[in-house]
């Protein structure tokens, strides 16, 4: 009506009427004409008397109460508002395309109960309901609460009786049509979320039904709880892949990238996650069990079925069909890149890996380690000189991949050698290729993280 209204009508382009409030105003003037609320046999609940005038101001009497005993149930309902507001205000920044600050709404609701605690009001909150109407009537921007507040100060001075007629079925009507086109973009996302990643479409159910059931606050309760487990099952086990050479100095998963080829004695494994307590043992393992599958052979049958879900049908065919050689592996090549922390208990686990590689003659070389990775891993001596057997068996670490990926191969001092001359040390071409090695300090080229 607002968009495409009548001739007779045409100022409604000008200044739209809500057709919200449209039907308030003629459902109340029924009851109140017909007096639907004393009917005979089952009449229409309305809204009833409400107390007139507005609250009165002064200080909550805190003597009164016990603030020990008040304390914890005021922070429950103080972190819920919050995430109930938040929740709100995300949901309506993507619809209409508006970021939300997280401080501003914190410091808002702060401000809003700071003031509000003079009059005795409830504590504020977003509304998912009052928002979606006030959405759905075409508010655009915070102004509208100052309409609200000024519409609801003059009813409750001036018109209380007027509204004693509404018939609350209008309300619930209101409120349903509001949620109408959020339900509808809700189901779209529901959509997509299963088409992008399960467990997201799973926290979407979650949420939706224990709302559908229970109440807004515990259905985000339930989501966060669910999002929080789902985040530590991610977290404990993480994805990784065995890397292979493509092309010259390019480095992707195999089984990925069936162009991809492993170098004979070298693994080359990258582990997708930040190392910490919960997944250390997991990343020890798995390295330990793709140096085993690579010697005997079944390296990429076995990655097929830890990454099942990286693998079309057609590829495991293919994999299936190609027979790999038994190779024993003296070198094992850990990509750090997505490891942008480690704290002290996967330190002990790098510290354990290398001793226990280098007894089985098996050199432990590492690739885009970051500084602050690197001086926690330093403190711990992993980079110290380890001699099993009368051979040297130093962590390394290298810049770039490809140059730890020669190193590994012992291909490295011949590859950078020819272009350094013949009187370059073994340790002219370490430093040329941006190692670090030792306790000294992390190479200083610009390419270093």
């Amino acid at each position: 009506l607002n968009q495409n209204p009548p001739k007779f009508m045409a100022f409604l382009k000008r200044t739209p009427l809500p057709a919200e409030l449209l039907v308030l105003v003629i459902a109340t003037a029924t009851c109140y004409i017909f007096d639907l609320g004393r009917c005979p046999g089952p009449c229409v609940k309305q809204l009833g008397q409400i107390p007139p005038g507005l609250p009165s101001i002064g200080l909550p009497p805190l003597a009164k109460y016990d603030m020990r005993e008040l304390g914890s149930t005021a922070l429950l309902i103080a972190v819920m508002t919050y995430i109930i507001s938040m929740s709100v205000s995300k949901t309506f920044g993507r619809k209409f395309g508006y970021e939300v600050s997280n401080n501003q709404e914190l410091l808002a609701l702060g401000v809003s109960n700071l003031f509000g605690s003079v009059s005795g009001s409830f504590p504020a909150a977003a509304s998912l309901s009052r928002t979606a109407i006030a959405g759905s009537a075409g508010a655009v921007s915070p102004m509208h609460n100052i309409v609200t507040v000024v519409s609801v100060a003059a009813v409750l001075q001036f018109f209380v009786s007027l509204v004693s007629p509404l018939p609350l079925a209008v309300l619930a009507a209101i409120v349903v049509m509001a949620f109408k086109s959020l339900l509808l973009n809700g189901v779209e996302e529901c959509r997509w979320s299963l088409n992008v990643s399960l467990s997201d479409f799973l926290v979407w159910q979650i949420s939706f039904w224990v709302t559908l059931t229970q109440s807004v606050s515990t259905a985000i309760l339930m989501a966060v709880v669910a999002d929080m487990a789902m985040l530590l099952w991610r977290t404990t086990r993480p994805t990784w892949k065995v890397l292979g050479r493509v092309g010259e100095k390019s480095y992707r998963g195999v089984e990925n990238h069936e162009e991809a080829k492993t170098i004979p004695g070298v693994l080359m494994f990258r582990f997708n996650s930040p190392l910490h307590f919960a997944n250390r043992e997991a990343f020890a393992s798995t390295i330990w069990s793709c140096v085993k599958d690579q010697e005997q052979g079944k390296l990429r049958s076995k990655m097929k079925k830890s990454n099942s879900t990286n693998f079309s049908i057609f590829r495991m065919l293919n994999f299936s069909k190609s027979a790999e050689k038994k190779e024993e592996v003296y070198s094992v090549v850990v990509d750090a890149g997505p490891m942008t922390h480690i704290d002290l208990s996967a330190c002990r686990t790098f510290d354990k890996l290398r001793r226990e590689l280098a007894d089985r003659g098996t050199k432990l070389v590492l690739a885009h380690l970051n500084y602050e990775c690197y001086t926690r891993m330093d403190a711990m001596g992993i980079f110290a000189a380890l001699q099993v057997n009368d051979q040297q068996f130093d962590v390394v670490s290298f810049v770039d991949m490809h140059d730890a990926a020669l190193y590994a191969d012992g291909t490295l001092y011949k590859a950078k050698g020819a272009k350094l001359g013949r009187r370059a040390s073994q340790m002219d071409i370490l430093q040329q290729a941006g190692i670090a090695v030792g306790p000294a300090q992390p190479p200083s080229s610009p390419a270093t993280r």
